[in-house]
């Protein structure tokens, strides 16, 4: 969300259920293969791996999406911002279609 750090005004003192769109790791995956043209599959590693791999915060963060899902609509973030760019848009823009 780049715009909360350019446009600060906007959202100073806003409490707004935000998200982009939600997709499951398989269909991460799946993107990513089309993108690459290569087979891509997603294999879940235990909590004990992602801890000791990442950060405690960002391991905690995974593991209550991993439980509750994400919370929010991509509704209001097209509603100010418009069109959000989607995960296969951005990994094309990014030149992952020529690695």
């Amino acid at each position: 969300m780049t715009q909360a750090f350019e446009r600060p005004d906007m959202w100073r003192n806003r409490a707004t259920p935000i998200t982009s769109d939600v997709s499951t790791m398989e269909e991460i995956a799946s993107t990513v293969s089309r993108v690459l043209e290569k087979n891509v599959e997603y294999q879940q590693i235990s909590w004990d791996e992602i801890k000791a791999q990442q950060s405690d915060e960002l391991a905690e963060m995974y593991h209550c999406f991993d439980l509750y899902g994400m919370d929010g609509s991509p509704y209001y973030l097209r509603r100010w911002l418009g069109q959000a760019t989607s995960f296969e848009g951005y990994l094309r823009r990014a030149g992952w279609s020529d690695r």
